[in-house]
């Protein structure tokens, strides 16, 4: 369910803790209305003016407030925007889901002595030895 009027004026009203945020009336209604375009619900609205007081070190427009909202969900117009905010940019996000898939997945090991022989087993690399001693 869309935001209604008052979640809309709230909001706006929380983003006036960014610094350079407009004061006014006017760019303060054009910014509810952007806001009333893209958003598409109360969580997501909560989520966006939260994650934005949060990260943005100054008010740069609404196109990156669109941004930023473009990281997480998908703008109810349709219209995506790229984001410019220190962690949330393309790269910021492409770097993250590289860490997510190259985390070493180890398997259940039982505790104590045993699960440390396990453990061991998997991180130490095997090391073979000839009759004499000596490494192949």
């Amino acid at each position: 369910m869309k935001p209604t009027t008052r979640e809309l004026t709230e909001a706006v009203s929380e983003l006036g803790a960014i610094p350079y945020f407009p004061a006014g009336s006017g760019p303060q209604l054009a910014i509810m209305r952007q806001l009333e375009r893209f958003v598409s619900g109360a969580h997501e609205l909560l989520w966006l003016i939260d994650t934005a007081v949060g990260a943005m070190r100054e008010w740069k427009g609404i196109p990156e407030l669109r941004g930023l909202y473009c990281t997480r969900f998908k703008p109810a117009d349709g219209v995506e925007a790229n984001c410019s905010v220190d962690g949330f940019t393309s790269e910021d996000s492409e770097m993250r889901h590289e860490l997510d898939n190259a985390k070493l997945q180890l398997p259940e090991l039982p505790r104590g002595e045993k699960g440390m022989q396990q453990l061991r087993q998997l991180v130490t690399p095997e090391v073979r030895t000839d009759a004499k001693g000596s490494i192949q």
